[in-house]
């Protein structure tokens, strides 16, 4: 059986090889990945995962990952007629030539974090040729490729942690359970999942130094599976990482993982995304889903749960959370919350506790081209047909659902955006709207004909 698994440990015994959640409570029903698939769901926040829109694409062979400053002139020695970054900009050039002052940055001290990736490279669209390729020595690609990883693990290590989990037993504590997490700022916020510490009655974040802080829970989100907590430290302790773009990611780019899998503390994997646009369950006591989710083969593991899934330049692009597995352990199949959504819920996390969604309140599936001729409709049109109006803001509307007798109003578009899945109609609510927002949903009627309907959104039901 599979089993989709939160990837935090709990100190307990069980009967069974899936790793719960820190706690020791009871994981939700057993999940394969044909419930996976299944295509009814409630909107906003419960839908399936539908990768019609994923394509896989074969991209035009790419300049080597390679970061200046990592660059030593042994290494480059006998890469002749090899692209190299002098002052950001790809330039063909033989190495040979290159001055001091373009491999100055290789000599520097540790490289400081800023607001932009420690990790940059130039334009990934510049392209490197087989000709050139040929001319490559594999040893030293494979050299440069460690230094990067290497020198990823240096930059990130002083922010990344450890989550430590007690429960109060009487008098005492006793620990239940351990995650991973990061330095989102300097003021002493640290990111996590919610399922690492929704049970704890006091939580501990360890840095790689040895030192250890007692921290508060400023604030948790089930249906993001995300928490905020704060931690006080001497001034200049922290340093936070750089974010990435979520909605810029392509399948095949380089990703890795920092955490603490198996509670072997500030362990860095590697891997690629798999694939993009998953969705994935919210903290078990959420019946929301959460959109736009990143799969990777990185393994990811118990105690996972919480550390950031950096690209290749040090950029967080999402917070490892879950994994299907058979046995509990990676399978390489893991799941990562997209930085884009952590960047629109955190701030509510520390600024008021918690975080209240936009909700339309429809369930609704997919169409793609075979269920589009069973509901008599060109099998090329695609988008979302309504299954049932769930609440208030799609009855007050007039959109129509599903009955015994005819179907819903296929949503097509949403404020001019394409709707294609399930996926798209609830990614856009979550990354774009708020209660009290209006929205315009493109529909396509029982009849065949087309109509724009506005749409107040409320404040999800808890």
């Amino acid at each position: 059986m599979v089993m989709i698994s939160k990837a935090s440990i709990a100190f307990c015994t069980v009967s069974v090889l899936i790793v719960l959640a820190t706690g020791c409570i009871p994981e939700s029903p057993a999940k394969s990945t044909s419930d996976l698939s299944q295509p009814d769901t409630t909107l906003s926040g419960v839908n399936t995962p539908n990768n019609a829109s994923n394509k896989l694409s074969v991209p035009s062979i790419q300049p080597p990952l390679l970061e200046d400053s990592f660059l030593s002139e042994s290494s480059l020695s006998s890469i002749s007629n090899a692209q190299v970054v002098t002052d950001d900009k790809w330039i063909d050039k033989p190495v040979e030539k290159a001055t001091s002052k373009d491999l100055s940055r290789a000599t520097t001290s540790p490289i400081e974090r800023t607001s932009t990736s420690p990790l940059a490279v130039g334009p990934a669209s510049t392209p490197l040729t087989v000709s050139k390729i040929s001319e490559l020595d594999p040893n030293k690609v494979i050299e440069a490729h460690e230094q990067v990883l290497t020198k990823l693990y240096t930059i990130t290590l002083p922010s990344v942690a450890k989550i430590e989990v007690d429960h109060a037993v009487q008098d005492s504590f006793i620990p239940i359970g351990e995650g991973s997490g990061f330095v989102w700022d300097e003021h002493g916020t640290v990111i996590t999942n919610n399922h690492v510490v929704k049970h704890a009655d006091r939580v501990w974040v360890r840095f790689e130094d040895g030192s250890v802080f007692r921290a508060r829970v400023l604030g948790t989100d089930p249906d993001s599976d995300l928490a905020a907590l704060h931690i006080d430290t001497p001034t200049g302790y922290l340093t936070s990482l750089s974010q990435g773009d979520s909605d810029q990611l392509q399948v095949g780019q380089i990703v890795v993982t920092m955490g603490n899998p198996f509670g072997q503390g500030f362990t860095m994997t590697r891997g690629i995304i798999s694939a993009l646009g998953r969705t994935i369950p919210g903290d078990d006591t959420s019946p929301y889903k959460i959109p736009s989710a990143i799969q990777t083969d990185a393994p990811i593991n118990p105690g996972n749960s919480g550390g950031p899934l950096f690209d290749r330049k040090g950029n967080v692009i999402g917070i490892n959370s879950q994994i299907i597995s058979q046995s509990g352990s990676s399978s390489g199949v893991g799941f990562a919350i997209p930085i884009n959504i952590a960047k629109i819920v955190i701030p509510s996390l520390i600024r008021d506790g918690s975080y209240t969604y936009a909700y339309m309140g429809i369930s609704g599936r997919s169409v793609d081209s075979r269920f589009a001729e069973t509901i008599d409709l060109h099998r090329d049109i695609r988008g979302v047909m309504i299954q049932e109006i769930i609440g208030k803001p799609a009855a007050s509307a007039g959109l129509a659902g599903t009955t015994d007798k005819k179907r819903g109003d296929i949503i097509t578009a949403i404020d001019s955006e394409v709707v294609k899945t399930m996926e798209d109609l609830v990614s856009y609510l979550v990354q774009n709207t708020t209660p009290g927002d209006k929205v315009v949903v493109d529909v396509i009627r029982l009849d065949d004909s087309t109509a724009s309907i506005e749409v107040l959104l409320e404040p999800r039901p808890i």
